[in-house]
């Protein structure tokens, strides 16, 4: 037993020294969007309010898996952002599209009014004012849209997503909504067609690191499955020994029970014993 012990010992002390892996693609895996995919700030993707989206995803572009949340949420980036969006919306791609992202899509600012670049959707607070936009700014790049609050003076209630230069402060950048009906000369977005006939099923994995390391349960029943054989054997050699012991000694037990047996005989006495005649009888 104790030579068990030792080894199981030394088993367990190498487990916990050296965790067991499971090899990840080093390289980003990509997923191609469904019209109307929507990217939130949480995970909890069944609360649709505007404070907790970022915007629709334009249709048929790609996020960058990150991790898998649960079997219906998916942690992915797209551009600068980082979310949650709705497995069922997301189809992995074998692949590494050329344009991942909308890119240089741009509108303006009416010529009629100027308007403000808001943290959210809303015009209910003028503490959510980002930039003042002046009328007829040109070149806001737009990101994507988002349903948000219908203003007093509007009748829709899209809002873009983009960000925001100012001219006269160029390498500042601001992200941030604004009211759809303030802006003119957004052209139709263009769709992604890329790996369109080659979508696969989403199966995301965790990307972050190199390796992902097992929990302790999954842990423990790998090192039980993988000292099972090992014990097993142990015990069939522990038995064999045991038998070999028993086979030699059995002989060492008959000779001491001859041996005692020839004491008890040592020990009798002996009587004179004679040989008559018939003659003698008489």
């Amino acid at each position: 037993m104790k030579i068990l012990a030792i080894v199981f010992c030394l088993f367990f002390n190498f487990s916990n020294a050296c965790p067991v892996p499971v090899f990840a693609s080093s390289e980003s895996e990509f997923a191609k969007v469904t019209d109307g995919t929507i990217l939130f700030k949480t995970s909890d993707t069944d609360l649709v309010l505007s404070s907790n989206i970022y915007f629709e995803i334009p249709d048929g572009y790609f996020v960058t898996i990150i991790t898998k949340i649960t079997s219906s949420v998916t942690k992915v980036k797209y551009g600068n952002f980082t979310g949650f969006v709705k497995s069922e919306k997301i189809k992995k791609v074998s692949g590494l599209p050329q344009n991942p992202t909308l890119k240089n899509v741009t509108f303006s600012i009416k010529d009629s009014a100027s308007t403000q670049l808001r943290i959210l959707p809303s015009t209910e607070e003028h503490s959510t004012t980002l930039q003042i936009l002046p009328s007829g700014t040109k070149n806001i790049e737009y990101i994507g849209k988002v349903n948000g609050e219908i203003p007093p003076s509007g009748r829709s209630n899209i809002w873009y997503f983009c960000m925001y230069s100012p001219d006269s402060d160029p390498v500042s950048v601001y992200f941030g909504y604004v009211y759809s009906e303030k802006c003119e000369n957004l052209p139709e977005i263009p769709k992604n067609h890329e790996f369109e006939n080659e979508l696969i099923s989403t199966q995301p994995t965790n990307i972050e690191d190199e390796y992902i390391y097992l929990n302790g349960t999954v842990k423990t029943i790998l090192i039980i499955i993988i000292s099972l054989p090992i014990l097993i054997i142990f015990l069939l050699l522990l038995f064999a020994n045991k038998q070999n012991k028993s086979i030699l000694q059995k002989p060492q037990i008959l000779h001491k029970k001859d041996k005692k047996q020839t004491q008890n005989n040592q020990n009798t006495p002996n009587f004179p014993t004679y040989d008559f005649d018939d003659e003698d009888l008489l």
